[in-house]
């Protein structure tokens, strides 16, 4: 089963993604990579999609557990996602959100939360596997 971080930024631009990609690509910050320029031949508005690893740190520990409700999240890992979000959250507009969650899981909550709070989550491994976090 697959981990993913998954970003939902309401009327993205392809500014804001290329702005986030170059942001995000020093050592630090977990890449932000956009994806499709074109779908079915049209062009398509970007979906941002926040790598869970760098330079071999991995968001998720390798004793995290499918079925507990918060991921458990790895000490190194977890440092680059805070300091991804710190970012993310300079460089976005209010109202982005961010979701941990196994493929194939239901997002089932939205809470609406501040930079900080987003940070302080992440920072304690509480990051709960059914709810997007909405930067306010």
């Amino acid at each position: 089963m697959s981990f993913l971080l998954e970003l939902d930024v309401p009327d993205a631009t392809w500014e804001d993604a290329e702005r986030l990609e170059r942001a995000t690509s020093p050592a630090g910050y977990l890449p932000v990579r956009a994806h499709p320029r074109r779908r079915w031949l049209r062009p398509a508005r970007p979906r941002l999609i926040l790598h869970e690893s760098r330079d071999g740190v991995d968001v998720l520990s390798d004793n995290a557990d499918w079925s507990e409700k918060a991921f458990r999240l790895d000490e190194r890992g977890r440092e680059l996602l805070a300091r991804t979000v710190a970012l993310l959250a300079e460089n976005l507009r209010p109202g982005w959100g961010l979701q941990a969650y196994w493929d194939g899981d239901d997002c089932q909550e939205e809470r609406n939360v501040s930079r900080d709070e987003l940070v302080k989550l992440v920072r304690a491994s509480s990051l709960d596997r059914s709810t997007r976090y909405r930067v306010r």
